[in-house]
């Protein structure tokens, strides 16, 4: 059996938050630790090297690669960070040339073509979920047959490009093996949520469920569809248990679409956990439409203290071209029952989308300030390869296709007719500065320092922030 090294490679959080890097995250790749428990459960010599929380530099990470000696290096990577995984792999061909590049993700799954002509040292590009194909495509590799049978490929053959057949989902995702936490970095010093979602350490995030069955424009779920599946509250339980006995958890952060979605789950695991007197807190993202005063209730009981919604813009004309099927009257509706639930919301909001105006961003700046939001996160629109508003956006108004500036947080890749990228600066930071600047925001953030072990990362967020809010454009 050949040696696998998943590889995130090298991004700094300046690379990926620009002005508001110190307060930035480390989020745990849970994919490549789901990969790397299903090579090394099929008897693969596997490891995992995470460049970005143990701040390791191209030529670190290349030396450190070269050493273990590896027949196979995977590679995942979003839009924004494709060239770092390029680059990354382009110093190992450099060295190895026998070394096989595989390269998964978002990214490649919605433009392979483009992406393997952009980087010839991609050896092989696995399209879509990758938990059955990484099985076959290494046996495959390992004993020279020919990749032609193996689904959900884009692999070289001389000059030519070759796309196998799609990879249907994995319907049970309870098959799946936990994903190998113990091959990352240690999970209790390396990773930590942004300060302001942080209600205490050490804290790891999970993905219990794929697919989401909304249909906006902006969503590039090109990997994970909206077919919607999700693990079982007992393997749910099992994985919290895990970390908790294991590792000391005491804070979860569920980071998918829409946890709500799954209500009978939902409630099911959430008696589980009332019924475990686990000392846990949990964070989780979800839909106002899936929510109810019921279910909040109980994830109150359960341990939920933040639940974060996609609230997106206080313009309905803009939510309605976003395919967001919600009203604003919903979106005030659940946040009043989050917060009469005794839960923390947070709100998820962008601008500059598609049909955008100055007047449609004054209004989603006004409509987070009377909403009863505890916090909340504003990014320029970007779209995406693989959403729905990529293909045409080019008609709506003016776009950098330039992969490495979608980031989303640091300046807009598109700009609407009839907007400048002034115009688009200005509300972001307004909003910015009139959420966080009030009193009861001011409050709330100075009632969670009495927490020591956020304390710090609340104070160093805190002065980055300010710095950013404050800085005078060129």
């Amino acid at each position: 059996m050949g040696k696998i090294i998943f590889v995130k490679a090298p991004a700094t959080l300046k690379d990926i938050y620009g002005d508001l890097a110190a307060a930035g995250n480390e989020q745990a790749p849970i994919g490549l630790a789901q990969l790397a428990a299903i090579t090394r459960q099929n008897n693969h010599d596997t490891e995992i090297l995470d460049c970005g929380a143990l701040n390791l530099g191209y030529s670190q990470a290349l030396k450190i690669i070269l050493d273990k000696k590896p027949d196979y290096v995977g590679l995942s990577s979003t839009t924004a960070f494709v060239d770092h995984a390029g680059k990354l792999a382009k110093m190992i061909k450099q060295k190895n040339n026998k070394i096989t590049i595989l390269v998964g993700g978002p990214h490649i799954t919605a433009l392979p073509e483009k992406t393997m002509d952009k980087y010839p040292q991609f050896d092989i590009g696995v399209l879509g979920e990758a938990d059955i194909t990484i099985t076959e495509l290494l046996e495959s590799l390992d004993n020279k047959k020919d990749l032609s049978s193996v689904k959900g490929l884009m692999y070289r053959q001389g000059k030519k490009l070759v796309k196998t057949e799609p990879r249907g989902f994995v319907e049970d995702l309870d098959t799946l093996p936990m994903p190998a936490y113990d091959l990352l970095p240690d999970i209790t010093k390396y990773y930590m949520p942004p300060a302001n979602s942080l209600y205490r350490l050490p804290s790891i995030s999970i993905i219990t469920s794929r697919g989401c069955p909304m249909q906006c424009t902006f969503c590039a779920n090109v990997v994970f569809g909206n077919r919607c599946r999700a693990h079982s509250a007992e393997y749910v339980m099992k994985t919290i248990r895990y970390l908790y006995d294991n590792y000391g958890i005491r804070e979860i952060q569920i980071y998918e679409d829409n946890f709500a979605a799954y209500r009978e789950r939902l409630i099911k695991l959430c008696k589980m956990l009332i019924k475990e007197k686990l000392d846990l807190s949990f964070w989780c993202m979800a839909s106002v439409n899936m929510v109810n005063p019921e279910v909040l209730k109980l994830m109150k009981q359960a341990g939920f203290w933040q639940i974060a919604y996609g609230c997106e813009s206080g313009s309905q004309m803009m939510l309605d071209k976003y395919k967001k099927n919600v009203k604003l009257e919903r979106i005030d509706q659940a946040l009043k029952w989050t917060k009469e639930a005794g839960i923390s919301t947070k709100g998820f909001f962008m601008i500059g989308g598609p049909n955008e105006t100055n007047e449609t961003m004054k209004q989603t700046v006004d409509f987070i300030k009377r909403l009863p939001l505890d916090d909340f996160h504003v990014t320029f629109f970007a779209p995406l390869p693989g959403s729905e508003i990529y293909a045409n956006v080019k008609k709506y108004g003016t776009f950098d296709e330039d992969w490495e500036k979608m980031n989303m947080f640091d300046k807009p890749s598109f700009i609407p007719h009839g907007l400048k990228e002034e115009d688009m600066v200005y509300y972001y930071k307004k909003a910015y500065r009139q959420f966080y600047l009030r009193p009861r925001t001011i409050w709330y953030f100075i009632k969670k320092l009495r927490n020591p072990t956020v304390a710090k990362k609340i104070i160093i967020s805190g002065f980055a922030f300010l710095k950013f809010l404050f800085k005078k454009e060129r």
